[in-house]
Protein backbone atom coordinates (compact mmCIF):
# COMPACT_ATOMS: atom_id res chain seq x y z
CA UNK A 1 0.00 0.00 0.00
CA UNK A 2 1.00 3.50 -0.76
CA UNK A 3 1.87 5.88 1.90
CA UNK A 4 1.17 9.60 0.93
CA UNK A 5 2.45 11.09 4.45
CA UNK A 6 5.35 12.86 2.73
CA UNK A 7 2.82 15.11 0.95
CA UNK A 8 1.76 16.59 3.90
CA UNK A 9 5.86 17.37 5.55
CA UNK A 10 6.78 18.39 1.77
CA UNK A 11 4.26 20.44 0.63
CA UNK A 12 5.30 23.98 2.81
CA UNK A 13 8.26 23.30 1.02
CA UNK A 14 6.81 23.15 -2.47
CA UNK A 15 4.21 26.34 -1.40
CA UNK A 16 7.26 28.79 -0.07
CA UNK A 17 9.63 27.98 -3.61
CA UNK A 18 7.26 26.67 -6.30
CA UNK A 19 10.42 27.37 -8.98
CA UNK A 20 12.18 24.73 -6.97
CA UNK A 21 9.50 21.71 -7.45
CA UNK A 22 8.71 23.10 -11.18
CA UNK A 23 12.25 23.28 -12.35
CA UNK A 24 12.31 20.16 -11.27
CA UNK A 25 9.67 18.69 -13.37
CA UNK A 26 10.85 20.26 -15.94
CA UNK A 27 14.18 18.37 -15.72
CA UNK A 28 12.83 15.68 -15.02
CA UNK A 29 10.49 16.48 -18.29
CA UNK A 30 13.26 17.32 -20.49
CA UNK A 31 15.80 14.18 -19.80
CA UNK A 32 12.52 12.05 -20.16
CA UNK A 33 11.82 13.77 -24.00
CA UNK A 34 15.98 13.49 -24.52
CA UNK A 35 16.20 9.67 -23.54
CA UNK A 36 13.27 9.00 -25.63
CA UNK A 37 14.40 10.86 -28.28
CA UNK A 38 17.84 8.89 -28.57
CA UNK A 39 16.30 5.69 -27.99
CA UNK A 40 13.91 6.08 -30.88
CA UNK A 41 16.07 8.29 -33.52
CA UNK A 42 17.26 5.58 -35.41
CA UNK A 43 14.11 3.85 -36.04
CA UNK A 44 12.83 7.34 -37.27
CA UNK A 45 15.89 7.89 -39.13
CA UNK A 46 15.03 4.83 -41.02
CA UNK A 47 11.42 5.58 -41.46
CA UNK A 48 12.62 8.27 -43.23
CA UNK A 49 14.81 7.35 -45.11
CA UNK A 50 12.37 4.65 -46.77
CA UNK A 51 10.22 7.38 -47.36
CA UNK A 52 12.18 8.92 -49.45
CA UNK A 53 13.05 5.82 -51.24
CA UNK A 54 9.05 5.68 -51.75
CA UNK A 55 8.83 8.99 -52.61
CA UNK A 56 10.92 8.27 -55.43
CA UNK A 57 9.54 5.11 -56.62
CA UNK A 58 5.94 7.12 -56.61
CA UNK A 59 7.79 9.18 -59.12
CA UNK A 60 9.33 7.22 -61.33
CA UNK A 61 6.18 4.87 -61.20
CA UNK A 62 4.48 8.16 -62.52
CA UNK A 63 7.11 8.71 -65.16
CA UNK A 64 6.74 5.26 -66.33
CA UNK A 65 2.85 5.22 -66.69
CA UNK A 66 3.06 8.43 -68.94
CA UNK A 67 5.46 6.42 -70.94
CA UNK A 68 3.18 3.74 -71.20
CA UNK A 69 -0.06 6.44 -71.93
CA UNK A 70 2.07 7.58 -74.45
CA UNK A 71 3.00 4.23 -76.30
CA UNK A 72 -0.63 2.86 -76.21
CA UNK A 73 -1.90 6.19 -77.41
CA UNK A 74 0.75 5.54 -80.32
CA UNK A 75 0.03 1.91 -80.77
CA UNK A 76 -3.80 3.02 -81.62
CA UNK A 77 -2.57 5.63 -83.79
CA UNK A 78 -0.48 2.66 -85.68
CA UNK A 79 -3.50 0.29 -85.26
CA UNK A 80 -5.63 2.84 -87.11
CA UNK A 81 -3.03 3.39 -89.79
CA UNK A 82 -2.55 -0.59 -90.34
CA UNK A 83 -6.78 -0.93 -90.91
CA UNK A 84 -6.77 2.10 -93.64
CA UNK A 85 -3.99 0.23 -95.62
CA UNK A 86 -5.56 -3.04 -95.09
CA UNK A 87 -9.04 -1.28 -96.51
CA UNK A 88 -7.44 0.84 -99.11
CA UNK A 89 -5.88 -2.96 -100.46
CA UNK A 90 -2.39 -1.84 -99.97
CA UNK A 91 0.61 -3.98 -100.90
CA UNK A 92 1.93 -6.74 -98.72
CA UNK A 93 5.37 -5.10 -98.44
CA UNK A 94 4.02 -1.72 -96.95
CA UNK A 95 1.57 -4.05 -95.15
CA UNK A 96 4.38 -6.01 -93.39
CA UNK A 97 6.31 -2.43 -92.80
CA UNK A 98 3.50 -1.15 -90.84
CA UNK A 99 2.81 -4.86 -88.49
CA UNK A 100 6.66 -4.59 -88.17
CA UNK A 101 5.80 -1.12 -86.83
CA UNK A 102 3.08 -2.14 -84.42
CA UNK A 103 4.79 -5.73 -83.59
CA UNK A 104 7.62 -3.36 -82.38
CA UNK A 105 5.20 -0.63 -80.60
CA UNK A 106 3.71 -3.86 -78.75
CA UNK A 107 7.34 -5.43 -77.59
CA UNK A 108 8.07 -1.49 -76.19
CA UNK A 109 5.01 -1.24 -74.60
CA UNK A 110 5.35 -4.46 -73.31
CA UNK A 111 8.84 -3.58 -71.69
CA UNK A 112 7.41 -0.15 -69.91
CA UNK A 113 4.83 -2.47 -68.68
CA UNK A 114 7.04 -4.86 -67.08
CA UNK A 115 9.07 -1.92 -65.98
CA UNK A 116 6.20 -0.34 -64.04
CA UNK A 117 5.00 -3.81 -62.71
CA UNK A 118 8.52 -3.90 -60.83
CA UNK A 119 8.58 -0.17 -59.75
CA UNK A 120 5.05 -1.17 -57.85
CA UNK A 121 6.30 -3.98 -56.85
CA UNK A 122 6.88 -3.90 -53.00
CA UNK A 123 10.45 -5.32 -51.69
CA UNK A 124 9.90 -7.78 -49.96
CA UNK A 125 13.14 -7.80 -47.91
CA UNK A 126 12.08 -4.72 -47.10
CA UNK A 127 8.44 -5.55 -45.72
CA UNK A 128 10.38 -8.63 -43.54
CA UNK A 129 12.67 -5.56 -42.45
CA UNK A 130 9.18 -4.06 -41.12
CA UNK A 131 7.41 -6.48 -39.48
CA UNK A 132 10.39 -7.38 -37.28
CA UNK A 133 10.04 -3.58 -36.44
CA UNK A 134 6.31 -4.16 -35.90
CA UNK A 135 6.73 -7.05 -33.81
CA UNK A 136 9.73 -5.86 -31.42
CA UNK A 137 7.37 -2.80 -31.25
CA UNK A 138 4.09 -4.39 -30.25
CA UNK A 139 4.32 -7.23 -27.93
CA UNK A 140 1.22 -8.71 -27.97
CA UNK A 141 0.69 -11.31 -24.91
CA UNK A 142 0.53 -14.71 -25.52
CA UNK A 143 -2.23 -16.92 -23.74
CA UNK A 144 -1.18 -19.80 -21.06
Amino acid sequence: MLNFDFWGQEWPLIVGAPHIAIGGALVIAAATFAFAKLIYSGQIAAMKAQMATLHERRHLAEDQQKALTWQIEKLKAEQVAVNLQIEQKATLPALASSTATVTRTIGELATTNSALGNTLTPDVAAALDNARWLYVEVKTPTKK
